[in-house]
């Protein structure tokens, strides 16, 4: 049931969901934060569901686009509690990811994980939008193949349109086959 808050906009709360909770550890490192894994994680295993609280206006999320996911045109996910993060919004990007996202907000292997590796995933498709104004952000991965910027418009690049195309959200599945990125 969705809650009013103050300036009339809504929000939808949730519970995220560790499929395999007993695997996970959040782990503040000397140089960030991050969640690994305790013990092997098979590939295609159902990881984690992402949830926390949907806002009908950017502005509304009290962390505002640091931690928010763009869902659909005026709809963002952020977290619960701006005070008590939950360890889903704590995993990292790689261009590289051992996790991918599936079913907009559930999380699955993309290989098999190691005991003690960090969780990553892609952020691209979490801050994709078609509209004008986008966000940057310089990656840190490392890999070998690192893109060295994310940003809010790669799905505009075929190759990404492409490779991430069960990520995208659909209202981006849309836009790509509407501009025919996957040629």
């Amino acid at each position: 049931m969705p809650k009013v808050i103050e300036n009339g906009h809504l929000y939808y709360p949730r519970i995220s969901e560790f499929f395999i909770d007993h695997a996970l550890e959040y782990i503040p490192t000397k140089k960030y934060y991050g969640v690994f894994s305790r013990e092997l994680i098979k590939k295609d295993q159902t990881v984690l569901k992402v949830s926390g609280q949907c806002y009908s206006d950017i502005s509304d999320s009290p962390l505002l686009m640091k931690y928010s996911v763009i869902l659909a045109p005026d709809f963002y996910l952020g977290p619960m509690d701006a005070n008590n993060i939950e360890a889903d919004w704590y995993l990292n990007h790689s261009c590289n990811p051992n996790l991918r996202r599936v079913g907009v907000l559930i999380y699955v292997a993309a290989r098999d994980i190691s005991p003690k590796e960090e969780l990553t995933i892609d952020y691209s498709p979490l801050n994709a939008t078609p509209e004008d104004g986008f966000a940057e952000m310089t990656c840190l991965c490392n890999d070998p193949g690192c893109r060295k910027i994310i940003s809010s418009k790669d799905w505009t690049k075929p190759d990404l349109a492409k490779k991430l195309w069960i990520e995208w959200s659909p209202f981006i599945q849309k836009t790509i086959l509407k501009m025919g990125l996957l040629k």
